[in-house]
């Protein structure tokens, strides 16, 4: 039997000087990291300790290997694929296991009918009322590790934010409603296709558990543990004191997560690198024979 520990934290813009990865970023309040930056993001997963983390708003392999290279156990695995983000922030993993990584940024978003949910892509669509094809705002990286023998999946997100320019159809609770609705008709299909197999959904929701939004989630039977006692004051998104970056188990995870609970790394120092702080939570996973 072994422990690990499991991570999520948003990164805020992890671009490098001089990178061509910015993409329509920098139009959109994209700016790169200076190495003072990079630094504190590297002491903000030192102080993690985690075997596995899902990262958001990560510009590039090469920007997330900068940071990789100021740890003092650098993450042997980093793992990337590139999502639907306009401003060329994608998802990632670092973790101490190889894996398989897929991607779900081809599905399109539906509303509770089933239907395709279409809207204006620019001012200009508007103007000339053509719709298109709405799809996950980033992605929905799924990684598969085998750890002591025993499958486990990490279903790394980052839905819609609160921002929505005032052209656009939906509201963003819509869309981030439509993109629960996405990632619970994938998890779900999952637990059928791989029953008993534990799964995580963790990342960025940029909204409190449980809001209107995650209902999806929750209604699929997918949980957040209990916060580790006696909690701290600290919340992960540090600028308006509030958590909104979870991990989420089915119930076959939820048997290998530890009283302990999970608990936000907050620390100043940390602070300079992102506007958000890394949770964690620790999993007990037996070997296969069950010991």
């Amino acid at each position: 039997m072994i422990r690990i520990r499991v991570a999520t934290f948003n990164v805020r813009n992890l671009f490098l000087p001089g990178s061509l990865d910015l993409g329509q970023g920098q139009g959109q309040g994209a700016t790169v990291k200076r190495r003072a930056e990079l630094r504190a993001l590297a002491r903000g997963l030192e102080l993690a300790d985690a075997d596995v983390v899902a990262l958001q708003e990560v510009g590039s392999l090469a920007a997330l290997a900068a940071v990789n290279q100021l740890l003092s156990q650098p993450y042997p695995y980093l793992y990337l694929i590139p999502g639907n983000s306009v401003r060329g922030i994608h998802l990632a993993f670092a973790s101490r296991f190889p894996g398989s990584l897929s991607s779900h940024r081809h599905l399109d978003l539906r509303d509770e009918r089933g239907e395709v949910l279409e809207d204006y892509a620019t001012a200009a669509d508007a103007a000339m009322d053509t719709a298109k094809v709405l799809r996950l705002q980033r992605d929905l990286l799924r990684l598969d590790l085998c750890i002591n023998d025993r499958p486990i999946s990490f279903f790394n997100l980052h839905l819609k934010s609160p921002n929505q320019p005032r052209w656009c159809r939906l509201t963003a609770q819509e869309l981030r409603l439509a993109e629960c609705r996405l990632v619970a008709g994938v998890t779900e299909q999952f637990e059928t296709e791989q029953p008993g197999s534990a799964l995580l959904v963790l990342g960025d929701f940029n909204d409190p558990w449980p809001a209107a939004a995650l209902q999806p989630l929750a209604a699929l039977g997918l949980r957040r543990p209990q916060r580790r006692t006696p909690a701290s004051s600290a919340e992960s998104y540090w600028p308006r004191a509030i958590t909104i970056d979870h991990i989420l188990l089915n119930a076959a995870a939820l048997e290998l997560s530890l009283d302990s609970g999970w608990q936000v790394i907050d620390d100043k120092r940390a602070r300079r690198g992102s506007d958000h702080c890394p949770v964690v939570l620790e999993l007990q996973i037996p070997d296969a024979s069950g010991a």
